[in-house]
């Protein structure tokens, strides 16, 4: 289930824009309690998160370094890029507008759990 998408330049790495998306989600989900993220997410952002907002944050990190192993609440997010990505409207940005792309994200998340129901 998709509950904020953001959408900003690719000049903007993802840890920077984590704050931007976090505000937007809990303007509409205040009682979350936790975040989980990868490894590309840690340093002044867990402080930043945990002050700013007053949630936990929780970084995933690998254990082995040369062997494959699922690692938890970390599949939960790639299973749900892969399952956006089937529309083809998402796998390539056709989009001028950003307020397009994002109801476009919308609107495959829907047809998603459409589909599970």
């Amino acid at each position: 289930m998709v509950l904020a998408v953001i959408i900003h330049g690719a000049s903007v790495q993802d840890r920077d824009g984590a704050l931007e998306v976090i505000s937007k989600l809990l303007e509409n989900w205040n009682r979350i309690v936790k975040i989980f993220a990868d490894n590309g997410y840690r340093g002044a952002l867990i402080e930043k998160v945990k002050t700013k907002f007053k949630i936990g944050f929780e970084v995933i990190k690998r254990t082995e370094l040369h062997a494959f192993k699922i690692l938890p609440k970390r599949w939960i997010v790639e299973r749900t890029f892969a399952w956006i990505d089937t529309n083809r409207r998402n796998s390539k940005n056709y989009e001028r507008l950003n307020n397009t792309s994002v109801a476009i994200v919308h609107l495959s998340a829907i047809r998603i759990m459409l589909n599970r129901f």
